[in-house]
C-alpha cells in the first residue's frame, strides 16, 4: 500500500482517512489499525464514493423508437430550418464551487463527447456526455476524501437528442426509447453520505400544418411529457449501511395525434448524478501521534539527563 501527498498537510488527511477506513471496515482498535496500516498488513482503503450510468439506444432507421398507428410516414426536417439536434454537458463541483464544466452542441443527431474532472485534496471528480445517431449516455463519479473539513463533492453528466418532422397522414404516433443504468453508492464510515441517481425526459409536440420554418413563437396545438423519470440509491449520513447498489432498465414511451402534413417535435434527455460527503475528522490522528512521540522523545532526554552523574 502507498499513500501519494505533496504536502504535510495532505499526509494527515491521507493518514487520517486511511486509520479511519481502516477502523470502518475491520472494528480493530487504534493501535492494531495504525500497526496495520504503517506494515501494509491490511488493505484499508474503503473511500466514500457514488457514480451513476445512464444509457439509451435505439435503432437509426426508426423503426424502433418510432411507429404509427395508421401507416403514417415522418419526414425528418421538412420546412425546418434542421431536422436534428445533439446536446452533452457536464460539470463538476466541490463545496458548491464550480471546478469543470463542458459543453457540445450539434444540429445533427452526430457523435458528441465531452468529460469534465477534478483531482485534489478533496478528492476526484469525474462527468461524461456522449451522443451518437442511434444511442446517447451519461455519468458521474464523485469520491471525496475525508479531512479536517467536511467535502461535498458533486458530478453530473447530461445528453440530449431532439428532432423536427412532419407527418404525412392521420393518426396516432408513438415514440418509444429503451434505457439501462448503474448505480453504486459506498461509505468509509456511517458519518459519511453518498448519492447516486439518473433522471430523464421525453416530449412530443404537434404543431400543426404551420410554423413552416422554426421561427419563434414555438406554440405547439398540443403536447403530451414524461418527465422526472428517476431512479436512485443512496446512504445517508448516520445510515450504517455501508454500501448499495441498484440497476435496471426502463421504457421512455409517448403516443400523440397528428393529422396529415402537421409538424412535429421531440426532445429527450437523461442526466447522471453522482455526490458524495464526508464529514470532517474530529480528532487529526497522525497530528496527535506526532506530539506523543514528541512527548516520549522528550521525558526520555529528561530522564537519560538526571541520571547523569552530576546531573
Amino acid at each position: 500500500m502507498s499513500i501519494r501527498y505533496s504536502s504535510p498537510l495532505s499526509i494527515s488527511d491521507a493518514l487520517t482517512t486511511e486509520l479511519r477506513a481502516q477502523r470502518t471496515r475491520h472494528g480493530l482498535p487504534l493501535s492494531l489499525c495504525l500497526a496495520a496500516l504503517l506494515t501494509g498488513a491490511v488493505d484499508c482503503v474503503a473511500a466514500t464514493t457514488a457514480t451513476s450510468t445512464v444509457s439509451a439506444d435505439w435503432d437509426s432507421s426508426g423503426s424502433l423508437f418510432w411507429t404509427s398507428d395508421s401507416g403514417q410516414l415522418l419526414t425528418w426536417g421538412a420546412g425546418f430550418d434542421f431536422s436534428a439536434s445533439s446536446v452533452a454537458q457536464t460539470e463538476v463541483r466541490v463545496n458548491d464551487v464550480l471546478k469543470d464544466s463542458d459543453s457540445a452542441f450539434d444540429f445533427s443527431w452526430r457523435t458528441l463527447g465531452i468529460t469534465s474532472s477534478y483531482s485534489g485534496a478533496e478528492g476526484t471528480l469525474s462527468a461524461s456526455g456522449s451522443t451518437n445517431d442511434t444511442a446517447m449516455a451519461a455519468n458521474a463519479s464523485a469520491t471525496p476524501l475525508a479531512g479536517m473539513s467536511d467535502r461535498r463533492l458533486e458530478a453530473r453528466g447530461y445528453a440530449a437528442h431532439a428532432g423536427r418532422f412532419t407527418v404525412g397522414g392521420a393518426g396516432n404516433i408513438t415514440l418509444s426509447f429503451p434505457y439501462q443504468y448503474q448505480l453504486e453508492v459506498q461509505k468509509a464510515r456511517s458519518e459519511d453520505g453518498a448519492f447516486a441517481g439518473i433522471s430523464g425526459f421525453l416530449s412530443l409536440d404537434n404543431y400543426g400544418p404551420t410554423p413552416a420554418t422554426n421561427t419563434p413563437p414555438y406554440t405547439p396545438l398540443t403536447s403530451v411529457y414524461q418527465f422526472g423519470e428517476q431512479q436512485q440509491a443512496g446512504l445517508g449520513i448516520g445510515d450504517t449501511q455501508l454500501a448499495k447498489s441498484v440497476s435496471g432498465t426502463g421504457m421512455m414511451t409517448l403516443t400523440l395525434f397528428f393529422n396529415d402534413g402537421d409538424k412535429g417535435y421531440f426532445a429527450l434527455g437523461f442526466t447522471g448524478d453522482a455526490y458524495g460527503y464526508t464529514a470532517p475528522d474530529v480528532v487529526p490522528l497522525p497530528g496527535a501521534l506526532g506530539l506523543m512521540l514528541a512527548g516520549v522523545v522528550g521525558v526520555a532526554a529528561t530522564a537519560l539527563r538526571r541520571g547523569r552523574p552530576g546531573a
